[in-house]
């Protein structure tokens, strides 16, 4: 439920400014609060970049761009940070559950910042 109001949410505040971003932010909220994770739903996500960066890059504020940069810059380290402790688990099988879920919690917040700074930088354009 909580899912279904996130998307309506988005819905109604960004798809009628920009439909592009409303479904790069709507994809990456499905993907990042979904039950099962894996490296392949990125895909759903980053493909839309190519047509939202363009409306990201204009009408920019420093600050707006120093946030999502920021954001934009942890995701590839919060995500080899997850990958890594989740290859040791499947492929080396080393008993470090613990840390891939402590990976997870990080790399989960860092896709929330991201959505977080999306949103912040449509509203505000």
């Amino acid at each position: 439920m909580a899912g279904v109001a996130m998307q309506l949410f988005i819905s109604h505040r960004v798809a009628s400014t920009d439909v592009a971003m409303a479904f790069m932010i709507q994809s990456m909220a499905f993907v990042c609060f979904n039950k099962v994770s894996t490296a392949q739903y990125f895909v759903w996500y980053l493909s839309w970049v190519p047509l939202v960066l363009p409306q990201l890059v204009k009408h920019s504020g420093r600050q707006e761009n120093k946030g999502l940069i920021t954001a934009a810059i942890a995701w590839p380290f919060g995500l080899a940070h997850w990958l890594a402790w989740a290859y040791l688990l499947e492929f080396q099988g080393y008993p470090v559950h613990l840390f891939v879920w402590g990976a997870g919690i990080v790399f989960f917040a860092i896709n929330v910042w991201c959505i977080t700074c999306l949103l912040v930088r449509v509203s505000s354009s």
